[in-house]
């Protein structure tokens, strides 16, 4: 099959293998797990955890915060002199050599005042008191313990003045209290690692009793034996080992790969989310991992490093529907084709909204113009497999002539990259034939994240972390290729919208903030799923359209007139506030001048406003220059200044006031 097919295509199908979180939520049945609190329990994140199906539980996952505590609960009826019993079958995995704990949660009156009875990481059965001090510990059974093997079940047993508390048919505690218990019970999980629930279930009767009959283990459904009760870890990292794709405590592991997620319960608009943040984010992020291949690899690079990256980053996604790679269940396979296409429509749409703007990329940029990069690209994406992507071909206006010499084109240049990766691969087989022997030692490819503060790095953080794509990804890159030295990906909040490879510390930074900014731009761009543009009939351009002929509607003109002088404004940062004047001049240039203690930052480049009615007019930006040609901030994290296209609206005070993202900025000449 060929290096390229199986290291670099086999990279994008891990995609599909590892299950899919969209913004934290993905939408899937619970109630066969927790009955009645299906309701209270979305799937997807909330803070530190995440929830989803895997191997036939349902599964609370935390690897970041040893203190979090997170319940669910729901109401009950009075027992009114009859009896309530509680049960389900629970299982869970410390992360490292913390303690743990999985229970029931009950006598619940609010926030502040409840129980919890707990199986804990160690075995042991116990009951933790809330109050306005916090959680703590009460008392531990001396004999009542659990098996630890996915087996376990506890059980309440509520009478009016009596709580019985089980676990496997042992008596692990009996409450009393003559004014009774709160009729609130639920699910309660606290500590960093993975948990499991099944078969949750409240049932009240009038008799005294409910059954103690244990449940059977979810796993293992047809009696084979093969499975095991409690899915295994997602990866090296649990037990604080490190290893393949890990990075100590930098790295969080999900789910385990193959969960019980169906792309089937997504809606269109769902999965056309998906696959815009899933191919804006591995375009870029493949890209980077070119040119890492390049300066760590030391792979020649035959032409213009970017233009070779750009050629890296398109045979990774094209080979994903070469023969072999492509998944049986229709849905994933056009969730792929979807994510390969957007990973290189992101240049066509980030060229044409250019174009709409009147902006000029720099002739002196090492990047190729965007509409360029969207060429070069997809030309080998089209050829490797013409048929599949010729309806995008017919959509962008891509010549007959273009797509018969990309076939030629494809075929020079796939032999071209079988031989380079094969000189720094390891031989592991038929379907990828590597140059050096199977057992070369080499260095690790370990993946971190920074703990996000903005909104969109939080909703886009468990799409690459808790699925563990990203590390599926970095284990496969490092048992093919031999590296000289640790690498790493990190993916981290920004100041700026980037992405890079750091040659000095041999590591790829992926922002969250260029995610958004070219998923953005589809958004913007896509007309019913369709490519487009400022074509003959947009209100912008025809001159026949009652909005560009009312003479009371403000005009662009009259918007670059009003902005037309120096604005000055502070805004807030983790670093402290930063001093911004802005110089709006009415040919189309501006300078941004932004000054923080003893820094201060230069940036020059072309602007245009677009009125948008109610006192709002949208500013779009193309930076030329910048002095310095980097930025650092505060923890000496230095990224290169590029020159990225932005806009943003701002809502007009009065004559000499407007408010922007940034906050309120004043003129002052």
């Amino acid at each position: 099959m060929g290096l390229v097919k199986q290291s670099l295509g086999g990279l994008l199908t891990v995609v599909l293998s590892c299950g899919l979180l969209v913004g934290g939520a993905a939408k899937a049945d619970v109630a066969d797990h927790v009955g009645p609190l299906a309701e209270v329990m979305p799937l997807g994140t909330d803070g530190a955890w995440t929830t989803s199906l895997a191997n036939g539980w349902l599964m609370l996952t935390n690897m970041t915060e040893d203190d979090a505590v997170i319940y669910f609960r729901a109401g009950n009826d009075p027992l009114d002199g009859g009896t309530r019993t509680v049960k389900v079958n629970v299982a869970l995995r410390a992360k490292a050599d913390r303690i743990t704990e999985i229970g029931l949660l009950f006598d619940y009156k609010s926030a502040e005042s409840y129980k919890a009875f707990t199986l804990g990481s160690d075995g042991a059965a116990s009951i933790y008191l809330r109050d306005n001090e916090g959680l703590a510990h009460a008392a531990t059974a001396e004999e009542a313990k659990g098996r630890g093997d996915g087996s376990d079940i506890l059980t309440l047993e509520q009478s009016a003045t009596e709580i019985k508390l089980l676990i496997n048919d042992q008596t692990a505690f009996v409450l009393e209290n003559n004014e009774g218990f709160a009729d609130t019970v639920g699910l309660i999980v606290f500590g960093a690692g993975r948990f499991a629930f099944d078969g949750y279930e409240v049932v009240q009767t009038a008799g005294s009793g409910g059954g103690n009959e244990p449940f059977p283990p979810p796993a293992d459904p047809d009696g084979s034996g093969d499975d095991e009760p409690f899915p295994p870890p997602a990866g090296p990292g649990d037990e604080g080992g490190g290893g393949t794709g890990g990075g100590g405590d930098d790295v969080s592991e999900g789910p385990a790969p193959g969960g019980d997620d169906s792309l089937g319960d997504l809606s269109p608009q769902e999965l056309r989310l998906a696959s815009i943040l899933m191919g804006t984010s591995f375009g870029v992020l493949f890209h980077e991992l070119g040119h890492a291949l390049i300066g760590e690899l030391k792979i020649p690079a035959t032409g213009p490093e970017e233009d070779v990256a750009d050629e890296f980053s398109a045979f990774v996604l094209g080979a994903a529907f070469e023969e072999g790679n492509l998944p049986e269940d229709p849905i994933e396979r056009q969730l792929l084709h979807d994510v390969v296409r957007y990973s290189t429509l992101l240049w066509y749409y980030n060229g044409r909204k250019m174009e709409a703007q009147g902006a000029v990329e720099p002739w002196q940029d090492e990047h190729s113009p965007s509409l360029t990069r969207f060429r070069n690209g997809f030309c080998i994406i089209y050829g490797g497999n013409p048929e599949r992507y010729d309806a995008l071909a017919d959509k962008v206006q891509f010549p007959q002539r273009n797509r018969e010499r990309c076939k030629y084109d494809y075929a020079k240049r796939y032999t071209a990259w079988e031989r380079i990766l094969a000189s720094v691969a390891r031989d592991l087989g038929p379907d990828s034939p590597g140059d050096l022997p199977a057992d070369t030692p080499g260095a690790k490819v370990i993946v971190s994240f920074q703990e996000p503060t903005t909104e969109m790095g939080k909703a886009l953080q468990p799409m690459f972390r808790d699925t563990g794509v990203v590390a599926e990804m970095a284990k496969y890159l490092e048992e093919a290729f031999v590296w000289p030295r640790d690498f790493k990906i990190v993916f981290r909040d920004c100041q700026e919208v980037n992405a890079w490879y750091d040659p000095i510390n041999a590591q790829v930074t992926m922002c969250y903030s260029i995610i958004e900014f070219f998923s953005k731009i589809v958004l913007e761009q896509e007309g019913g799923g369709q490519p487009s543009g400022p074509g003959p009939n947009t209100p912008s351009n025809d001159p026949n359209n009652p909005e560009r002929q009312d003479p009371g509607k403000p005009t662009s003109e009259q918007a670059m007139t009003f902005l037309s002088g120096t604005w000055e404004g502070t805004i807030p940062s983790d670093w402290g506030p930063i001093q911004a004047q802005v110089v709006y001049q009415k040919n189309g240039n501006y300078q941004t001048i932004l000054t923080s203690g003893q820094s201060r930052t230069d940036i020059w480049g072309n602007w245009s406003a677009e009125p948008l009615g109610g006192g709002k007019i949208q500013i779009s930006v193309l930076p030329q220059r910048w002095n310095p040609q980097q930025t650092c901030d505060a923890y000496g994290n230095c990224q290169p200044n590029y020159f990225y296209p932005d806009s943003f609206e701002v809502q007009i005070i009065d004559q000499n006031q407007v408010r922007s993202p940034a906050g309120v900025f004043k003129r002052t000449q």
